[in-house]
């Protein structure tokens, strides 16, 4: 199938990155699927859909935590989707404007601290790292708005986003820990 794909394409690739970028394709889709999927048959589809798509948007520039393969990758993803609608069912009613308010504070500080948190083997360029980091206190002063809108017309939803963006920021910590954690070791067993 790869080398169906580079021949129709008309151009010269290299079969083993084609192979890993439909791989990666595949995974995110059977993880789309799945998230849908359960989230339709559990009836909480549109929490669902806040969480992939805060999901997507924030931890594509803010970085994190990644799973070593792709079954953790769709497993992990699951469970924080689900834990997040879990949470929230939980604490929707028990959470006032001012605790999401304190919690942004140390959220955007963290951001504005450690994000972008890069996987060690995916080094970005200067100008992407940069980029990367305006874009996430950018986002993460957009996600406030956004909960706030939700916390006027539906409690619940805000809840579901601002639990997301909990997870994102603590997978933030974690990635950027992990990383930075790596690169020391690596450096050591050159040295």
């Amino acid at each position: 199938m790869v080398q169906n794909l580079i021949r129709l394409s008309g151009e010269s690739h290299d079969s083993e990155v084609v192979a890993y970028g439909m791989d990666v394709i595949y995974s995110g889709l059977a993880a789309l699927l799945l998230l849908l999927l359960t989230g339709w048959a559990s009836h909480h589809l549109p929490e669902t859909l806040v969480y992939i798509v805060s999901h997507f948007l924030l931890v594509r520039v803010m970085g994190g935590y990644h799973a070593h393969t792709r079954l953790g990758c769709i497993l992990l993803t699951s469970a924080m989707c689900f834990l997040c609608i879990w949470i929230s069912d939980m604490v929707w009613n028990k959470v006032s404007a001012g605790d999401i308010a304190v919690s942004y504070i140390v959220y955007f500080f963290c951001v504005f601290r450690l994000a972008p948190a890069e996987h060690s083997n995916k080094k970005m360029s200067r100008d992407t790292y940069r980029k990367n980091r305006k874009r996430s206190l950018f986002y993460m002063a957009a996600a406030y708005l956004v909960v706030m809108i939700f916390w006027i017309t539906d409690r619940r939803m805000a809840c579901v986003f601002w639990v997301n963006i909990s997870e994102i920021v603590i997978s933030m910590i974690i990635g950027k820990e992990v990383y930075v954690h790596a690169e020391r070791t690596s450096s050591k067993a050159d040295s």
